[in-house]
């Protein structure tokens, strides 16, 4: 069950933990995990609650990394989720919002997601050839 799985995640979360770079990045996917729990069907569609979750994941993974792009990948799909209960719901107004948003997000995980993708090609060039 997903309030069973949220509840286990949470613990993780808020347990003492060290300030390595690496710990607080594993944290911020946890986060974008339990805000991909809450916002889906089976999580009780807890919009405002993943968002949360997923800020609180931005504020641990501050470098451009595959997490932070994680974090804003997961970050549109609450929002997407929420553009498609807003028009069940017939609000189209707050709908359109929430469509942009999650446009703005998934544009953000891409550009991040690209660069991450750009600097691990680069690095793994040979010595003496060129990478994209």
């Amino acid at each position: 069950r997903p309030a069973d799985a949220i509840a286990a995640l949470e613990k993780l979360v808020a347990a003492p933990r060290l300030a390595a770079p690496e710990v607080r990045e594993v944290l911020a996917d946890t986060l974008a995990r339990i805000a991909e729990l809450r916002s889906s069907p089976a999580g009780g569609m807890l919009f405002d609650e993943a968002v949360e979750d997923v800020n609180k994941g931005l504020k641990l993974a501050v470098a451009r990394t595959h997490f932070r792009g994680r974090l804003h990948e997961v970050l549109g799909v609450v929002e997407k989720r929420r553009f498609e209960q807003l028009l069940k719901d017939g609000d189209d107004a707050a709908a359109q919002k929430a469509k942009e948003r999650s446009i703005k997000a998934f544009q953000a995980a891409i550009e991040i997601q690209d660069e991450v993708i750009r600097k691990a090609l680069a690095g793994a060039a040979p010595a003496g050839s060129s990478a994209p």
